[in-house]
């Protein structure tokens, strides 16, 4: 069976939240209630970013590139677990919530290239960004559950760490959530079985013994 990882961005791949290091800095207004009413299921993921993103206000996109390069930082072992992949015949896709322009962004900052990423588009326009996501079928709770579900015919396996990645992960045959992230602390909660990892390394580590 053909294996593929699905992996979150934001405090996954890079420790940082982006988007959050991004609304904190340059939103006007409260943009944390639309996180509180996603987690209540009153608003979808995509509208809460949508709805979130509508706050941001720059001058410049080049102010918003120079932040967050400076800001954010790769997890360590994400190269060499790229480089696993392939030796290894895994397909790799970043499935992030995440804005496509920052994912490019702090890629390029590390040198790394030709990752396939699925994550909403990014326009910006007069001072303000616009996010368009892929459609979702409603019958799913967002964009990330209907992609993993859709490669059900593949040994999926998912990294992640926040609530929205909670969705994807149980559609996944193995599961690595980042060790006391909020998507770890719910697993355990709901005593679904999950691998915790600090690093990449650790990901190599479990898929050697376990795949």
């Amino acid at each position: 069976m053909r294996k593929i990882v699905f992996c979150d961005f934001d405090g996954t791949i890079i420790y940082e939240d982006a988007l959050t290091l991004l609304l904190s800095k340059y939103a006007k207004g409260d943009w944390e209630i639309y996180d509180k009413l996603v987690i209540e299921g009153k608003m979808t993921l995509e509208e809460g970013i949508k709805n979130q993103v509508s706050l941001i206000e720059y001058k410049d996109q080049s102010e918003l590139n120079e932040y967050l390069i400076k800001n954010c930082n790769l997890r360590k072992g994400f190269k060499e677990f790229l480089n696993y992949c392939k030796n290894n015949n895994i397909e790799f896709v970043i499935l992030s919530a995440g804005l496509d322009f920052y994912i490019y962004l702090i890629l390029e900052k590390y040198g790394i290239k030709d990752i396939k990423i699925i994550s909403p588009k990014t326009i910006f326009n007069n001072n303000k960004i616009i996010v368009e996501f892929p459609e979702v079928d409603r019958k799913y709770k967002n964009f990330k559950e209907e992609i993993v579900d859709k490669h059900s015919n593949y040994y999926t396996i998912f990294i992640g760490d926040g609530y929205s990645d909670l969705w994807p992960a149980l559609k996944s045959r193995k599961i690595l959530a980042i060790k006391n992230s909020l998507l770890d602390k719910v697993l355990k909660e709901l005593k679904i079985e999950a691998f915790a990892i600090e690093d990449f390394f650790d990901v190599i580590k479990i898929l050697s013994f376990s795949l």
